[in-house]
């Protein structure tokens, strides 16, 4: 709440909207303000503190790159259709943070018996949600994958079916719910990795866990 008798208002405009040179700062006097001025000035300057706020807070945050991929059993995409079940899958994540690195892989049994697309979608979920669970501080990530539906998803979609309970998310609400609380403290920026992605260190490291992991188990 700013001052009772005086307000500090920065960044003034001339009538044209642009900035005026000659007073980017101006006091003014409760005295000299209506009410409703009062409550523009009050407003804006709520406004901008919060906008140092955020400033003040991203300026703290550590900046981490999760790179992410997953990959169901070649058995079964050898062997099967689009339309069948596949029993199985596994993900990798890769996350750096300067010269700093983690990464994880697992295993996931197709319990919910989803057909490949939405079994697909729930590995990748799930690799975005084991990565940013293994972050224990507010951090400001960019999200890698190669798959452009599920970064459209995080950065936009979730919102959405946050606001109408998660029913329009599909068959992986569950991990949607999930990812969305893991999300939560951090802000998310998202990279799509294009073609040619076999290139991309992380990204084929991802894979290779995956695989791995598929070796392991076999």
């Amino acid at each position: 709440m700013p001052h009772p008798t005086l307000w500090r208002l920065p960044h003034l405009h001339d009538a044209k909207g642009q900035p005026n040179p000659t007073d980017s700062a101006q006091s003014v006097h409760a005295g000299d303000l209506d009410q409703e001025d009062q409550k523009r000035c009050n407003t804006l300057a709520v406004n901008w503190m919060s906008l140092i706020g955020i400033r003040r807070l991203k300026e703290k945050m550590m900046n981490v790159t999760l790179t992410t991929s997953s990959t169901v059993t070649s058995e079964s995409l050898c062997t099967l259709r689009a339309s069948q079940i596949w029993r199985e899958g596994f993900w990798g994540y890769v996350l750096r943070c300067d010269s700093h690195s983690g990464e994880g892989s697992g295993r996931t049994k197709n319990c919910l018996r989803l057909r490949l697309k939405p079994f697909l979608e729930r590995l990748e979920i799930l690799a975005v949600v084991k990565g940013l669970e293994r972050l224990k501080f507010p951090c400001e990530v960019l999200l890698r994958s190669c798959d452009e539906h599920l970064l459209e998803d995080v950065s936009s979609s979730r919102f959405v079916w946050r606001e109408q309970g998660w029913e329009k998310s599909g068959a992986n609400a569950d991990l949607w719910q999930r990812l969305d609380e893991a999300a939560e403290k951090h802000t998310i920026d998202t990279q799509l990795v294009q073609q040619g992605w076999n290139s991309d260190p992380d990204m084929k490291r991802c894979d290779d866990l995956a695989y791995e992991l598929e070796v392991l188990v076999s």
